[in-house]
């Protein structure tokens, strides 16, 4: 019995097909493209931190420098009252007298500014005070001192009121505005005036108006 040997098979084994050239350098730019992303945000992140914790050391380096002045600026501000009808008095005689330096001093010291501005347009329009007068004198003669005690900041402060009843229609300006608030006749009003406490010398201020 003769045995025949199967002859040599000539497939071969299938071959990976091959990936095109152009794609695999576009696959290899992305797979770069990737990498590079990634170590950026890395580096970015770190990056990013030091500068917000540089830039806040700055921005409270100058805080300080601007709260230290203001602070010093308060220290210094002894203009004004040893209570709070002290400096009322004090404002309603600079404004009698003409004297818009010494009724702005009398202002707490945010306020002084506006104040002389308001003062300024005032003299300006009638060539007086007599406005400002008006209203200073008849809250410190006809009105009450309403509350005193501590405000929203901490601060002492004193509210003076006068209150009363329209006896004629009227108009009211709004402040930055063209607009004016009709006032009927018969209606109940108040004008107040708010003094506040210097917290580093114990001097009183006007706040408002």
């Amino acid at each position: 019995m003769s045995t025949e040997t199967p002859a040599p098979s000539t497939q071969t084994a299938p071959k990976e097909p091959k990936i095109p050239s152009k794609l695999r350098k576009w696959l290899k730019r992305i797979g770069w493209t990737v990498l590079g992303v990634l170590v950026f945000f890395a580096l970015l992140g770190r990056f990013s931190k030091e500068v917000y914790v540089g830039y806040g050391t700055v921005l409270e380096y100058f805080y300080n420098i601007q709260r230290d002045k203001v602070l010093a600026e308060y220290a210094k501000d002894t203009i004004g009252g040893e209570t709070p009808e002290e400096v009322f008095d004090l404002l309603i005689d600079a404004l009698k007298k003409g004297d818009i330096d010494r009724a702005v001093s009398y202002y707490d010291l945010p306020r002084q500014k506006e104040k002389r501005g308001d003062f300024e347009r005032q003299l300006k329009a009638g060539g007086d005070f007599k406005v400002a007068l008006n209203f200073f004198e008849t809250v410190r003669m006809k009105g009450k001192k309403d509350w005193c005690g501590k405000n929203y900041e901490n601060d002492n402060a004193c509210v003076f009121v006068y209150k009363f009843i329209t006896t004629e229609d009227a108009t009211s300006s709004i402040k930055n505005s063209s607009d004016k608030i009709f006032i009927p006749k018969g209606s109940p009003e108040k004008w107040r005036v708010e003094i506040l406490q210097n917290r580093f010398n114990n001097v009183w201020k006007i706040w408002r108006p």
